[in-house]
């Protein structure tokens, strides 16, 4: 509660002080100076001009070369994400198509081996 009043306080005497005669211009504030309104324009005019061809011809170019590089590499790299993936759907494609030989290998081996132990259970017996 102390440090409030001191804080309010000190916030009363540096208006206090803003508020005073020395602080203040005679004439007020420039910027409403009618005398100085050309040369404010003047340098408005100056200091605009120049920030705006700083932006135009060395920010922006940037900028736009940028996001041209960045969009490329975005183009390249999902040309080569769906051709990758074309290989993989290829690669499984083959890989089931050995799987289903194999497959397909095996129960022609069982068949050949129940009939030949057929045969030679049948001629045992």
């Amino acid at each position: 509660m102390r440090t409030v009043q001191i804080i309010k306080g000190k916030l009363l005497y540096f208006c206090l002080f803003l508020l005073s005669s020395n602080c203040l211009a005679a004439e007020g504030m420039p910027q409403f100076n009618a005398k100085s309104f050309n040369s404010q324009l003047f340098w408005l005019i100056i200091t605009f001009a120049v920030l705006y061809l700083t932006v135009t011809y060395f920010i922006l170019p940037r900028i736009r070369e940028n996001i041209r590089l960045r969009k490329n590499k975005i183009a390249n790299d999902l040309e080569r994400a769906e051709n990758i993936k074309a290989e993989i759907d290829n690669m499984i494609s083959e890989s089931n198509i050995k799987l289903e030989k194999a497959k397909n290998q095996a129960q022609q081996i069982i068949k050949e081996t129940i009939l030949r132990s057929n045969k030679e259970y049948e001629n045992q017996i």
